[in-house]
């Protein structure tokens, strides 16, 4: 028992610790609000789309796509859904924060958090195989994101499919994952210098995906809405 408590404090704390970095570096100066919002936004559509496609490359076809795998994510966020639909509910009668309660409930983290959690424990081989699920879990959490919103919007917001099916095909990590996928089915070996190249901008993903949500955090928007 304690021996796994302190697995997982190896494994969880860095990543706050990170994130607290983060925080203290931009109220100390040495960041700015808009270093973060560029720092987050190139960790979402290059760094992060990079480590994934390394992922997935390099655990190979067979072992980055568990459909298993991707099944039980898949479950387990619908039953999480429903399970915090009544808390959700009672908490507040106005739609459009049940809208945002119950995207909060139940949007994991999971590229940001997930991946370096699976990194830390299973190293690269692990990480590809979780990476695996991005095609599936990505679909379905923007798929429910929408429908969620626009459930919850008061007739203000109409369910468009054909601006979801656009979110979903220019998602730079559903593009990503595929493009890993297709590239294992080549059969190819990445060439040296790509691999090398690839490998070290993919590296950067957890430590600067952390440092810029760190230093987004905002503890007064926090304290608006603790009730």
């Amino acid at each position: 028992m304690t021996e796994n408590l302190i697995i997982s404090m190896n494994v969880v704390f860095p990543l706050f610790i990170i994130m607290a970095l983060g925080y203290i570096l931009r109220h100390i100066g040495v960041t700015t609000k808009e270093f973060n919002e560029i720092a987050n936004k190139l960790c979402f559509q290059l760094i992060l789309p990079i480590s994934i496609f390394t992922s997935i490359v390099s655990a190979g076809i067979r072992d980055s796509i568990n459909g298993w795998l991707s099944f039980w994510g898949v479950a387990l966020f619908l039953g999480i859904t429903a399970f915090s639909l009544v808390p959700v509910l009672l908490s507040t009668k106005e739609p459009a924060k049940r809208g945002v309660l119950l995207q909060c409930a139940v949007r994991s983290n999971f590229v940001y958090i997930g991946l370096p959690i699976v990194e830390n424990l299973f190293g690269e081989k692990g990480t590809g195989v979780t990476a695996g699920m991005l095609p599936v879990v990505v679909i379905v959490y923007n798929v429910a994101a929408v429908i969620i919103l626009a459930a919850f919007s008061g007739g203000t917001q109409k369910l468009s499919v054909k601006k979801l099916l656009l979110n979903i095909v220019k998602n730079p990590l559903i593009i990503a994952a595929a493009l890993g996928v297709l590239f294992s089915l080549t059969g190819l070996s990445m060439p040296t210098l790509m691999d090398n190249t690839l490998s070290s901008l993919g590296k950067m993903a957890t430590p600067l995906a952390l440092l810029s949500l760190g230093g987004n955090f905002e503890f007064k928007a926090f304290g608006k809405s603790i009730g």
